[in-house]
């Protein structure tokens, strides 16, 4: 009870710390456009100033090409002018260098920079051989799932990682048919759409309409002729006339309208570039499914659950008087105190030992026996003798030799 109160309170300080250092950027923020806006109006008028400044000198010259004592003063209160306005937008960037300055004595202050002590395992991904291409690839799939296949491509060329064949074959096809979708071409998206229909439906996905949808207005939007085509290839809506129905009376619509009329019509938003965008989106994640690549955004789920324990983590890591507090509960593999996730997808072992009513783990993985019944293989030792042992669920016994370990 005690240590959810401290935990709590640190919550409740951590708040508190962070509206600190949110208002004083907000401050820095609120100085930045004010200084951006005085320094832009103020050149504004500098530059209009100078072009009158110009005419105003040239109607004034003198025979010999030199300037009159008043031309000489107007262009004097010019140039102090000049270094007037000089002066204060020099003296209002000090400023903010001040503020710029407070921001990083506030974050410092309040928060912790170093959380390598966090770091139970002791283990660093960035140098971990082993580790090191699985966090890659968890970070380009990261990529992939929210369609930046550029990015996703350039880290696995950077970091010469690579998916398995299938895997990159189907990522290949993929970048494909995007690449094809960014230069509105929308007929392999289609066929990948159409061989994939069963698939597609049983997702509830509207990906066939939208590039059929997206190649009738592009018909439409060309005019002339095209309009004639594109009367005949909206029979392809037919099909879709029960599930989009209303969408369907829309585009048909828009056949009334003259090509110059359909920018300002009640249909106009059927002719925005950012339907392309979100077909782009729609196919990537369609794809993802269809794939059962996960669309959780894996790593983002890791980072805020990350974000999450972290705080609780550092305040109890603080209450200790220690930098090994996994050490101190005795677990490496599970945290010492609950973390609230907030509604964030929590992962857990599938497979409970039914022999000793706990959950596995990769010190102690499930285990299949010969007669197909698995336990865990610290029960499984318990129950050796002479390297045999005899099923718990079942008369027949089993050989360590052809146990196997699973991996789900």
């Amino acid at each position: 009870m005690f240590g959810m109160h401290k935990i709590y309170m640190f919550y409740q300080n951590s708040v508190v710390k962070f509206k600190i250092v949110e208002s004083t950027i907000k401050r820095l923020q609120t100085g930045f456009e004010n200084f951006t806006e005085n320094s832009r109006s103020s050149i504004d008028a500098l530059a209009k100033q100078s072009e009158t400044l110009r005419r105003e000198l040239l109607s004034d010259e003198e025979p010999d090409n030199s300037l009159s004592i008043a031309g000489v003063m107007i262009f004097e209160r010019y140039v102090k002018k000049v270094r007037d306005v000089l002066k204060t937008l020099c003296s209002e960037h000090r400023e903010m260098h001040g503020t710029v300055s407070k921001c990083g004595r506030e974050i410092d202050k309040h928060f912790v920079s170093d959380i390598s002590e966090l770091n139970f395992t002791k283990v660093s991904y960035e140098v971990n051989a082993v580790l090191k291409p699985t966090v890659d690839l968890l970070i380009a799939k990261h990529y992939l799932t929210l369609g930046m296949v550029d990015v996703a491509d350039l880290l696995l060329e950077l970091t010469g990682s690579q998916f398995s064949d299938v895997k990159g074959n189907m990522f290949a096809n993929m970048t494909a048919i995007l690449d094809q979708l960014k230069v509105r071409n929308v007929t392999p998206a289609l066929n990948w759409a159409r061989s994939n229909k069963s698939r597609l439906d049983e997702i509830d996905s509207c990906l066939e309409f939208s590039l059929l949808r997206l190649q009738y207005v592009e018909l439409l939007r060309k005019g002339g002729d095209d309009k004639q085509e594109a009367l005949e290839f909206s029979r392809v809506f037919q099909h879709f006339s029960c599930r989009h129905s209303a969408e369907v009376q829309s585009l048909m619509a828009c056949l009334i309208f003259t090509q110059p009329a359909l920018a300002t019509s009640t249909y106009k938003h059927f002719f925005s570039d950012d339907n392309w965008d979100e077909v782009q989106e729609m196919f990537v994640k369609d794809w993802c499914k269809v794939y059962k690549i996960p669309t959780s955004n894996p790593l983002g789920i890791i980072l805020e659950a990350g974000t999450r324990a972290v705080p609780a983590l550092l305040h109890l890591n603080k209450v200790m008087k220690s930098g090994q507090v996994m050490e101190f509960f005795g677990q490496v593999d599970e945290l010492p105190i609950e973390v609230d996730l907030n509604g964030l997808p929590q992962y857990h072992s599938v497979f409970s030992c039914p022999i000793l009513r706990q959950q596995t783990s990769e010190v102690n993985p499930p285990v299949r026996l010969v007669c197909g019944h698995v336990i865990s293989k610290e029960a499984m030792n318990r129950l050796v003798l002479h390297e045999r042992l005899k099923c718990p669920y079942c008369p027949q016994e089993s050989t360590v030799a052809k146990t196997r370990i699973l991996r789900f």
